[in-house]
């Protein structure tokens, strides 16, 4: 008998806020409506047909390292040796891992995600007796749990590889060819109902039978509209927290087969407002605070009614910290939303599902940063006040006690700043390639290395590269040998960032992203906006690279 690996593939989730209720089918006679809304159609379209052989390529550029996992399960040092490879030559894969036959995670890498749990996953040993190639079922990751899709290879198995995605590489192609993506939402919905990608996070790991209620009788319409046609156009009613009143959307989708077989389908579809790209007009009073003094306001506020009147008053829409420019929110220290004057679906949510288009965890960043006793952080967000374009926000976090925190965050006049799915599987890529190396030598070595500016991985694509330690002292800089050996702990950048202290606890958690707006260093006065990406390079020390996006 062969010993077999299973492969999986796992999904990850952004999350963008809007709630939908009743629906009607579009006319099939009405042509005018389906030309208007012809590149969202074509753009699900393209959607579907790249999902349909990404899912396919990714089975098959795994299957030789699980092959060879398969000759010897129990040895964690070639195991380890191997994800690391499929890590670090896949820029998509966020977590690769070992699950041996009893469905137990015995090796991961990154290494900091060792204590992740892959759902229950009896069932699934039960299914690879079957002809089935595709179950789905949930990865919980850092303390929240992460629908995902599921791929295996046969029925005899010693164990499988299973890898979670970053599911912006899906929606990033689309975001860069299609002028009103910006405005579009995602979805990603077993034929079974179950919801692997959804626009607000509180849906996704459910499913979509279960959503035949008043408030989302449409949405669950429009999904029996689509098990019933593979591809489709439908318009439904519903209620926008944005907009605070009922709007009309646009709702397309297409069918993804799934596997090798194609028994099981995957809808893909796209929602927008049909009457989209209109500013909100609210009725609600200005202030002519700044973000610093509006967020004290209301700790002082806090402390002259208490937690709970304070939390009931930051979740009304009318309350006097709902204004034209600000409004409070609040989470504690367990990364649960606490109040959101606009959108109470968050309310009992962890604050850590906030991700933006461009990988940042704002919602992880705005707790780490809170963690640190407060400051300021910046992402990119759906900006209310302009038909839920993600724009730079700038939230300024302060401590109530030692449970939880308040935040408010005001928008710059930065749009378009999605950086292109290409740009970050490139910048990803060299990073993971140059955190692979210097775990492979010693310190010294890999530092040499890296301050040859034409060595093996000097930085490329325009990317600027450093290494810095665990106090903010750099370490390596091929572009800038000057910088070598200069602190840069105490750093702080026009937007009021902790950048080099966000950095170290970013790479000490494992890595990420985060924006920075600092000069050039070419010239000193300019200010340029960059995107970040950190690594931890060894037990005291970081790579980070980056690019400029405005």
């Amino acid at each position: 008998m062969n010993r077999k690996i299973v492969i999986g593939l796992e999904v990850a989730l952004l999350a963008v806020v809007a709630v939908f209720s009743a629906a009607c089918i579009l006319p099939e006679s009405d042509e005018a409506f389906e030309q208007k809304y012809a590149k969202q159609m074509e753009a699900t379209r393209s959607l579907a047909d790249s999902m349909t052989k990404i899912q396919l390529s990714y089975l098959d550029m795994i299957q030789p390292g699980a092959e060879r996992i398969a000759g010897d399960p129990d040895n964690t040092t070639q195991t380890t040796a191997i994800l690391s490879e499929i890590y670090s030559s896949m820029p998509s894969f966020s977590v690769v891992a070992f699950v041996n036959e009893t469905g137990h995670v015995t090796t991961v890498f990154p290494a900091n995600y060792r204590d992740i749990v892959i759902g229950n996953w009896t069932d699934h040993l039960n299914r690879y007796h079957t002809d089935q190639t595709i179950t789905f079922d949930k990865f919980n990751l850092r303390n929240h749990s992460v629908p995902g899709i599921v791929i295996h290879s046969g029925p005899e198995t010693t164990g499988y590889v299973t890898a979670l995605i970053d599911t912006s590489h899906y929606f990033g192609e689309v975001r860069s060819e299609y002028a009103d993506a910006a405005d579009w939402q995602y979805w990603l919905v077993a034929d079974d109902g179950f919801i692997l990608h959804s626009p607000y996070s509180e849906l996704s790991g459910k499913n979509m039978r279960d959503l035949n209620t008043p408030d989302r009788a449409g949405l669950y319409r429009v999904f029996g509209q689509a098990l019933g046609n593979t591809s489709g156009m439908a318009v439904y009613t519903g209620y926008s927290y944005s907009d605070l009143k009922p709007m009309n959307y646009v709702v397309t989708w297409d069918t993804v087969p799934i596997g090798h077989t194609g028994d099981q389908k995957l809808l893909v579809m796209i929602t927008a407002k049909q009457n989209s790209r209109q500013n909100l007009v609210r009725a609600v009073p200005s202030t002519d605070q700044t973000l610093e003094e509006f967020v004290h306001s209301a700790l002082i506020f806090v402390d002259e009614v208490g937690k709970d009147a304070a939390l009931a008053e930051f979740s009304d829409p009318n309350g006097r910290f709902t204004t034209q420019e600000y409004s409070i929110f609040a989470f504690d220290r367990n990364k649960t939303m606490l109040a959101d004057a606009y959108d109470h679906s968050l309310l009992g949510n962890p604050i850590s599902y906030a991700v933006d288009s461009n990988g940042v965890e704002a919602g992880d960043l705005i707790h780490k940063r809170a963690m640190q006793g407060g400051g300021y952080v910046a992402y990119l967000y759906p900006n209310p006040a302009e038909n839920m374009t993600e724009q730079l926000k700038l939230s300024y976090i302060v401590q109530v006690d030692d449970d939880w925190y308040i935040a408010a965050g005001s928008f710059g006049n930065y749009s378009n700043l999605h950086v292109p799915a290409e740009v970050r599987e490139n910048i990803t890529s060299y990073l993971r390639s140059v955190q692979t190396y210097a775990q492979s030598v010693d310190k010294d070595t890999a530092i040499a290395t890296l301050n040859d500016p034409v060595g093996s991985y000097a930085p490329r694509n325009n990317m600027r590269f450093f290494a810095m330690d665990y106090n903010g002292t750099t370490l390596a800089d091929p572009q800038y040998p000057q910088f070598v050996g200069e602190n840069y702990l105490g750093m702080t950048d026009i937007l009021g960032g902790s950048i080099t202290r966000d950095a170290i606890i970013l790479a000490k958690d494992g890595g990420g992203k985060q924006y920075v707006y600092t000069p050039k260093e070419t010239t000193g006065g300019a200010y340029e906006l960059r995107l970040e990406y950190i690594l931890p390079a060894g037990d005291d020390w970081l790579i980070l690279g980056a690019v400029t996006i405005a």
